[in-house]
């Protein structure tokens, strides 16, 4: 079942209650402990929404970047939803396990995604997630199967924490074979990045946001060297196509943040479905040095010493172009 949304003209009546709210912006996570906004008993009964048992699990319809199609797990009772959000209920819990038909799901996110036969923009409803078929083994053999996709994400988990260790050792590694950069003891050649790189940054202007569309990311969606959709506003195709004419992303660049955390730059292995705003961007081509040795360079403190200069007084980290 899908939910709903009471009135917002009348705040006082039916917002702000006391009522959990789910809306597809909290189920990110994959858990929900919490909702980010509230709504009166009052206000629920006006809506099409209905009180939610603990234990149900949850799909985004739509929802800004990657949220649409993600599943979430409720682990508290006496919480709605809006329309934005399919509630999935089993029958008989003794036929199906939530842990099992919550992973299940989870794994099965890009399917879940293309029902809608476009992947980028169309958002799914709950006619499409009924008719999703999934296995369904015995009780018991639910379990074991959730055990092993659980124990799955928890080193999904440990994999980004070495995976964040490693750039430490890339950053030690990088001064035993080169040399600090800023004294070059070594004596290499020196030169500007713009001269051997492409070196450009995304668009300048605010384009309409839209409910369903392209993401397009900003530096906030740039972070621990990966790509994260969170958070991210959607804009139209052709918003999407104009920004990209002067600054479309491709396998290999190098996407970078300009303001408030600079630096920490990305290298894009994956076909992109992005534009950016006000972030770097580094194209390379068949004379320019090794992306990936760019991108050590970049993360090592030879930048933060270039950058420092460039900040100091400022009340917000900040470079230029």
């Amino acid at each position: 079942m899908t939910g709903g949304t009471p009135s917002t003209k009348d705040t006082t009546n039916y917002i702000d209650g006391d009522i959990p709210w789910i809306v597809s912006g909290d189920i990110h996570r994959g858990e929900i402990f919490d909702a980010s906004k509230r709504i009166t008993r009052r206000g629920m009964e006006r809506s099409p929404a209905k009180l939610l048992p603990e234990n149900s699990i949850l799909i985004a319809l739509n929802g800004q970047g990657r949220t649409r199609a993600t599943v979430a797990w409720l682990r508290m009772s006496g919480a709605t939803c809006n329309q934005s959000i399919v509630a999935i209920i089993p029958s008989s819990p003794s036929a199906l396990d939530y842990q099992y038909l919550y992973t299940t799901l989870r794994s099965m996110y890009q399917q879940l995604r293309n029902l809608t036969g476009d992947k980028n923009r169309a958002g799914l409803n709950m006619g499409l997630i009924g008719k999703v078929q999934i296995p369904l083994p015995p009780l018991e053999e639910q379990k074991r199967i959730a055990g092993i996709l659980d124990a799955a994400d928890i080193l999904r988990a440990k994999r980004r924490e070495a995976l964040a260790r490693l750039d430490d050792l890339l950053q030690s590694t990088f001064l035993d074979m080169f040399g600090d950069p800023v004294t070059n003891p070594k004596g290499w050649e020196v030169e500007s990045l713009g001269n051997i790189c492409d070196v450009r940054d995304g668009t300048h202007d605010s384009p309409k946001y839209v409910d369903e569309g392209y993401p397009l990311l900003t530096s906030k969606n740039f972070k621990n060297g990966e790509i994260d959709y969170e958070g991210a506003n959607l804009i139209t195709e052709e918003d999407f196509q104009k920004i990209n004419k002067r600054s479309k992303v491709d396998l290999g660049d190098l996407v970078m943040p300009m303001i408030g955390t600079i630096g920490n730059p990305v290298l894009v292995q994956h076909e992109p479905d992005f534009a950016i705003k006000n972030v770097a961007l580094i194209k390379f081509s068949e004379t320019s040095p090794n992306n990936k040795f760019v991108r050590a360079l970049l993360c090592s403190h030879y930048f933060d010493h270039i950058t420092s200069k460039a900040n100091r007084g400022g009340t917000q980290k900040f470079v230029a172009l």
